[in-house]
């Protein structure tokens, strides 16, 4: 099958699972997942020159989507909602991301013999939720208070971060018997995020002055496409968290209004309404290709029942974990079985599901467990969706981004 041809069928499947997640509530997420499988397997396509041509683009589609997905959770979130938001997301975050870990560790252990450190490397992989899976289905989610979104957003972008970290130091004990200590992990960890929400604050300043001058040019979302791009990669080139210091921009930009009111700043400062509309197509574009490839990666013929097995009591682990950290951290919040079900894995497990195989690490169905686990996690995710009801008609997110436009 041409790959041309392949690529217009995805865009018509984009299209197709929007039209059905406005009519019934189904996550967008999961049918572009099973139409990727579909097109993988049902069709032939797996193994075929444009399957192949499609999936070189999986590095590069997976740092496109988090930083267009990233930067429009910014640019939709009240800053100073975030703030507010900050220290429990924080702790939230760690304890779950932490609970997820030693659960999982201790299941591959006990049940199937693992050494410690491969059962690490496992929860690593599945331990965080995917920042592009979770906005994309809080974008298109009616009545999800501005709390819930910022709680989330932080939530999932920490957590990237987290399991690559986590999973770095596994494969090298694993691989070259080293040793990682525990002080020299935090201090990456650390290092990483205060670079990025500080490199990311000061680029949204300066582009903030840049866009001024350049308002009534028609290439403003070209070139602020361009400079996000720029920050991603020179933000990881410096070992900071690009996704946070892209989340940090869009923030900058999507409260320019009380950026400009806080720093006495003269004249309006703003992205106008050229930059989210151009910004909501490129988007739809990413999350389409993302999620159809996260489909054609799955291979159901290397699914064992013990595998699937293992990887449902991984995923229960996971909703427990969540679980737990509902009820320590936000007791009495909105949203909170929300909070609990949001629980999707994404590429960076399915990444970090390559990388024993890739560094030469003896880990039989580790793959394919993790894969399990991705797809059981985003029917989880969609079936939270599904039930969610909001307890009043609260403000869309949109309304929002509108105010800060005017």
């Amino acid at each position: 099958m041409d790959s041309i041809l392949v690529i217009g069928i995805i865009l018509f499947a984009g299209f197709a699972a929007n039209l059905a997640f406005s009519r019934t509530r189904i996550s967008q997420v999961l049918l572009l997942i099973a139409f990727g499988l579909f097109l993988g397997y049902a069709l032939g396509l797996a193994g075929t020159p444009a399957a192949a041509s499609l999936a070189s683009f999986t590095p590069f589609l997976g740092a496109l989507a988090l930083i267009i997905l990233l930067f429009d959770a910014g640019i939709t979130l009240d800053v100073f909602m975030l703030v507010r938001v900050l220290p429990r997301a924080t702790a939230f975050t760690v304890a779950v991301f932490a609970i997820t870990v030693a659960a999982c560790a201790s299941l591959a252990h006990f049940a199937l013999g693992w050494d410690w450190l491969l059962g690490v490397l496992l929860g690593a992989a599945i331990g965080g939720s995917s920042s592009e899976i979770v906005m994309a289905i809080v974008s298109k989610a009616g009545g999800v208070g501005e709390y819930t979104r910022s709680l989330l957003a932080l939530d999932s972008a920490l957590t990237d971060d987290l399991s690559i970290i986590t999973a770095f130091a596994a494969v090298q004990l694993l691989a070259a018997k080293g040793t990682v200590s525990l002080q020299s992990a935090t201090s990456l960890l650390a290092a990483a995020f205060s670079i990025a929400l500080l490199a990311g604050a000061i680029a949204g300043l300066a582009w903030l002055w840049v866009l001024k001058r350049l308002s009534k040019n028609h290439s403003t979302y070209v070139l602020t496409l361009a400079a996000l791009f720029v920050l991603y990669g020179a933000v990881q080139t410096i070992g900071g968290s690009g996704g946070l210091a892209v989340l940090s921009f869009g923030l900058v930009l999507g409260n320019a209004k009380r950026v400009g009111d806080f720093f006495k700043f003269e004249g309006g400062y703003g992205m106008g309404e050229r930059i989210p509309e151009f910004h909501e197509e490129v988007s739809f574009l990413t999350r389409t290709f993302f999620f159809v490839l996260l489909g054609l990666l799955i291979n159901p013929a290397g699914i064992t029942p013990a595998i699937a097995a293992f990887a449902l009591a991984l995923t229960a682990a996971i909703v427990a974990a969540r679980l737990v950290g509902q009820k320590l951290f936000l007791s009495g919040q909105p949203d909170s079985r929300l909070v609990v079900m949001l629980v999707p894995r994404g590429l960076a497990a399915a990444i970090i599901a390559g990388m024993p195989a890739a560094r030469g690490i003896p880990a039989p169905g580790f793959t394919e467990t993790v894969l399990v686990v991705i797809v059981a996690t985003n029917i989880i995710a969609s079936a939270g969706l599904m039930l969610h009801r909001p307890a009043k008609p609260g403000p869309r997110v949109v309304s929002a981004r509108t105010a800060r436009l005017k």
